[in-house]
This record gives structure tokens, C-alpha cells and sequence, in this order.
């Protein structure tokens, strides 16, 4: 699905804010940081496929704005060497939202989303819209194998400042914990597109560390 990212965050911000030009400004800021140097998959690509997939399948259950707006901002701050980018980014959004006055609950919605991509699986039970964010942040698992390999590779480009050992290690655990999950999707409609594809790429992918 081929999709126009500032047509869509300005629909969005339109719905609580008629400043078009403060809008725009701040869209920019997060096209810029989407288009840092050291960003390989991470980027603009994945906020828009990662949307993609939420207008694709969404339902009645679903806030729709706020997952989309959580999907502009979850890694606008991207640092492969810090373990605090979705809080950084968390803060982030909030300045913007507040700024477009954005209600104090949308704001928290939006920004739970956030943080919750920072532990893809933690033992709780999940919203609809959480189930259906974290889900789509992780399609790329249950991609084509050529796409998921092209995937892993920029992943290993943005962590080209660790060692082959220290990254293969860290880059198994992530793998085996993907793997030891009941399932890797929260959601029928992801588990139905993607579960086996996803289990057969990471697979793959544990193979070439052998």
C-alpha cells in the first residue's frame, strides 16, 4: 500500500489542532530524524509499513488516529547504542502533541504505545490497539524471505560499532526470545498473515550464526 506520510500526519493532527503550518514544521522535525545517517531499517520505510499494516487491518476495536500517530513518533529518537530511545521518543511526542493541543488523554495514549515497543512481550494482558501496534512493528518478521533477509542485514548495518561475537550473541537472544513466545503475533488477523513465515525467517537467520 503506497501511502503519503505527511498527508496522513496532517489529517491526523488536523482533527485537534487548524495550525497547518506549525503541522508541517513539525512533520519535518520527524522526517529529519527518520533520515539520520546511522538509521538502516529504522527509518521513514518502517513508519510507513508499519502504518500500512494498521489501515490495512484495522477494526471497530481500534483507535485508529492514536495508532497512527504512535507509529510517527515510536522511533523518532533512534540511537542503536542507548536502551532509553523509546523514552527519549516518548518525550518527544508529547512536546509536539502538546503544542498541537492535543487532549492530556490522547497524549497518554499515544505515548503508552510507545513505551510499550520497548518490551514487545512482557507478561500482561494487551489492548486491542496495543495488540495491533506491537504486531505491526514486527510485520517485517513474517515478510518475503528476500525482504527479511535485506531486513537483518540493515539491522547488522545499524550495529556495525559492535563485534560479529558480541552482536550475534545479543542478536540470538532476541531471536530465541521471539521464538519463545506462544506466539510471536497478539492478533488472529497477523498470527493467520505472518506467524509461519516470521518462525521460518528467524529459523533461517539463527542457522547462519551456526
Amino acid at each position: 500500500m503506497k501511502i503519503n506520510l505527511l498527508e496522513i500526519f496532517e489529517n491526523e493532527v488536523s482533527k485537534f489542532c487548524n495550525d497547518s503550518v506549525l503541522a508541517k514544521n513539525f512533520f519535518t522535525e520527524i522526517e529529519e530524524h527518520y533520515f539520520e545517517t546511522h538509521r538502516f531499517y529504522h527509518n521513514f520505510e518502517h513508519v510507513a509499513n508499519m502504518i500500512s499494516q494498521i489501515l490495512r487491518v484495522q477494526s471497530v476495536e481500534n483507535e485508529v488516529d492514536t495508532l497512527i500517530l504512535a507509529a510517527f513518533y515510536h522511533d523518532v529518537i533512534y540511537f542503536p547504542s542507548q536502551t532509553d530511545n523509546e523514552f527519549q521518543s516518548l518525550i518527544f511526542a508529547k512536546n509536539h502533541l502538546e503544542k498541537l493541543n492535543f487532549s492530556k488523554m490522547k497524549i497518554e495514549k499515544i505515548t503508552s504505545l510507545i513505551l510499550q515497543t520497548k518490551n514487545h512481550f512482557e507478561n500482561k494482558t494487551f489492548s486491542a490497539d496495543e495488540k495491533l501496534f506491537l504486531d505491526s512493528d514486527l510485520a517485517i518478521l513474517g515478510s518475503e524471505n528476500s525482504i527479511y533477509q535485506e531486513y537483518s542485514q540493515k539491522i547488522r548495518k545499524e550495529f556495525s560499532f559492535l563485534s560479529d561475537e558480541i552482536f550475534f550473541a545479543k542478536r540470538l537472544n532476541f531471536l530465541r526470545n521471539v521464538l519463545s513466545q506462544e506466539t510471536i503475533y497478539k492478533t488472529l488477523i497477523f498470527q493467520k498473515l505472518f506467524e509461519r513465515r516470521a518462525k521460518l525467517n528467524i529459523l533461517s537467520e539463527m542457522n547462519n550464526f551456526v
